[in-house]
């Protein structure tokens, strides 16, 4: 096999202090109320990127975007566009312009309401809630010039309208739920190979939860964790333990106390919990924050109370500073009512609202926050003397950057080169400043749970050097 590239300096950026830069989309507000595309920083300056409207390029988005290896972030729209079932949309970060890169149509699938994750092989992967020749949503794959080739065709019996996220494991299929479907039209966990074969892992019966409507999250090799929007002793939910091998067990039946009707995905914050959100209960009964240890004991960190946000429906995101954030649909400004940004310190234990939205630009988010490197460029380019080598290739988290440069050294000093790393969600994970005087350095990613990895290397003077993917074991 052929091995990766890059080189690094030990003399990492600091990457958990400063300012940072989030985008997330509304599925309301902008022109004409049908959504928009914003960035944030986390001292709460918004900027409305893009308003959607009724037109080609689509409206009421309602996940997230993912940065595709050209620099472009990709995401869909649930509705209008071409065939008026939504779009699969390209943003650019240099002319800050949206095209329309694909028109869902019955064929092909419609109504998106996940989000792209990049595949290792640099195609974007989805699923659409309904149309295909099942007429119950498809699995795809496209590539950023949108070509689409649909993987899977839902039909009922092997599942039915999925609503979350795929996720790529380290064997290289991927996993994801459907929200009906399967042996009790309640939904199931399914396997996906590269191909489009298809294996149902668990199929949902009601007491053991039904109706998922978020996405899987791979802990460690092949063990994943999970909510069910309901189900479960209190018809609230249900929290699961599931292996890619189809080993599935109950861990927490949500009730009115810690919180009901989650309708994201848990996040792995590295400290040994996994943090998540729901939509109902707890003391306000407008959703709470928790966390849970891996036997999936819940412990409720943040009561939302309309005050500080209402109503999250959308998942966590880890940033580089350290601390958890995330969007709630309504509350916050009590005028507006049309959501907040929130920040939870997990050092601190508190929760604060980062933005208050006031109803003017962006409202109701129901999707997630992505980091983003407002550094980087999109560019096609890459500089064909440059070679770079990454290894081991599986590795434990650890390995070694190798930058083969004929260029002088006094000519490769003068040149800025950051590594970035990503999970396959578009979150930007690590990133750090190589030495280019320096031909290999030692990579250190600390407790990154196993999975696939992508990389960018990228110089200020020539664009996107090299991108792969690595697997953490």
């Amino acid at each position: 096999m052929k091995t990766l590239l890059v080189t690094i300096s030990i003399a990492a950026m600091s990457y958990c202090q400063g300012q940072i830069s989030m985008v997330g989309m509304s599925s309301h507000g902008g022109f004409g109320n049908h959504g928009t595309l914003f960035s944030v920083t986390n001292s709460g300056t918004l900027d409305t990127l893009y308003n959607f409207n009724s037109g080609v390029a689509g409206c009421s988005p309602m996940g997230s975007m993912v940065t595709a290896n050209d620099g472009n972030l990709y995401g869909f729209t649930a509705s209008c566009g071409g065939n008026g079932v939504g779009t699969l949309v390209r943003y650019n970060p240099n002319t800050k312009v949206v095209t329309d890169v694909v028109d869902f149509s019955n064929t092909i699938g419609d109504g998106p309401m996940g989000n792209l994750i990049l595949g290792t092989d640099g195609a974007l992967y989805g699923m659409t809630n309904s149309g295909g020749t099942g007429g119950s949503g498809t699995i795809f794959k496209c590539t950023t010039t949108g070509v689409l080739t649909t993987l899977v065709n839902f039909s009922g019996s092997n599942g039915a309208n999925p609503c979350g996220t795929l996720r790529e494991g380290a064997d290289g299929n991927f996993y994801g739920m459907t929200r009906f479907g399967g042996a009790k039209n309640l939904g199931e966990v399914f396997k996906c190979s590269p191909l489009g074969t298809l294996t149902v892992l668990h199929s949902f019966t009601g007491t053991d939860g039904e109706e998922p409507l978020g996405s899987l999250t791979i802990v460690k090799d092949s063990i994943m964790y999970g909510m069910t929007y309901g189900g479960g002793a209190y018809s609230g939910g249900m929290l699961f333990f599931c292996t890619t091998s189809g080993h599935y067990r109950t861990l927490t039946s949500f009730n009115s106390t810690i919180g009901m009707f989650p309708m994201g995905s848990l996040l792995n914050a590295k400290d040994g919990y996994l943090y998540g959100t729901t939509y109902y209960g707890g003391s306000s009964y407008v959703g709470t924050l928790f966390r849970c240890n891996d036997s999936g004991t819940v412990s409720v960190l943040t009561n939302f109370n309309d005050t500080n946000g209402a109503y999250p429906m959308g998942s966590l995101t880890l940033a580089s500073d350290g601390k958890i954030y995330g969007m709630t649909f309504t509350g916050g400004n009590l005028v507006a009512k049309a959501g907040a940004i929130f920040c939870y310190n997990i050092a601190g234990g508190n929760l604060t609202d980062v933005l208050q939205f006031d109803g003017n630009g962006p409202k109701n988010p129901q999707g997630d926050l992505m980091e983003i490197n407002t550094n980087v460029t999109a560019t096609n380019e890459v500089a064909e003397n440059r070679s770079v080598n990454l290894y081991p290739n599986p590795n434990k988290g650890e390995f070694t950057l190798e930058m083969n440069n004929t260029e002088t050294a006094s000519v490769r000093t003068k040149d800025n080169v950051t590594l970035q790393v990503y999970n396959t969600v578009g979150q930007m994970i690590h990133t750090e400043n190589i030495q280019t005087d320096t031909k290999e350095s030692t990579i250190n990613l600390g407790s990154e749970p196993s999975g696939v990895y992508l990389y960018k290397v990228v110089s200020d003077n020539s664009g996107m050097l090299a991108n792969g993917r690595f697997i953490i074991q």
